[in-house]
This record gives structure tokens, sequence and C-alpha cells, in this order.
């Protein structure tokens, strides 16, 4: 492992469709969810390619701006009109 440490973008992006899944998916598919982003995040952990705090601190701080832009901002409400309308 290194000394120096740097947020995966991997875990960004893991954490916001994280965020987005628990948003709007039915309870039945939200432990699907947790495992999936668990095991998706483990290899990079395993191979020592990012630290815990990286993948804990850059993913959720990204995704947490991510998805306060996306659902209370209009864009929710765009994104539930064009679901209304399918």
């Amino acid at each position: 492992m290194s000394a120096h440490s740097f947020p995966g973008d991997y875990a960004a992006v893991l954490f916001t469709w994280l965020g987005y899944c628990l948003f709007f998916a039915r309870n039945r598919w939200r432990w699907l969810v947790f495992i999936i982003v668990l095991v998706f995040s483990m290899p990079r952990l395993m191979a020592g390619t990012h630290w815990f705090s990286d993948v804990m601190v850059g993913g959720i701080s990204i995704a947490t701006m991510t998805l306060a832009f996306g659902l209370y901002t209009p864009l929710l409400n765009y994104i539930n009109k064009t679901q209304c309308s399918l």
C-alpha cells in the first residue's frame, strides 16, 4: 500500500448509484443494491490501490453533493414527469 491517499472515482459512482437506488427503488431491491456496491468496492480495497478512508470519504462526499443536486433541485421534478409520461 502506498502512503499517499486519494479518493477513487469508482467509489463516487457507486455511492451515487446507491443513493439514487435507495431513493427510487422499492424495499425488496435495497439489499441487492447494498450487496452490489459492496462487491464492486471490495476489489480495490483488497488489492491495496485505495485505503478504506479513500472509499468512504471520497465516495460519500462526492455522492452527497451529486445527490443533493439531483434530488433537491428541479431535476427531480423533471425525472418524475418523464417517468409518469412513460
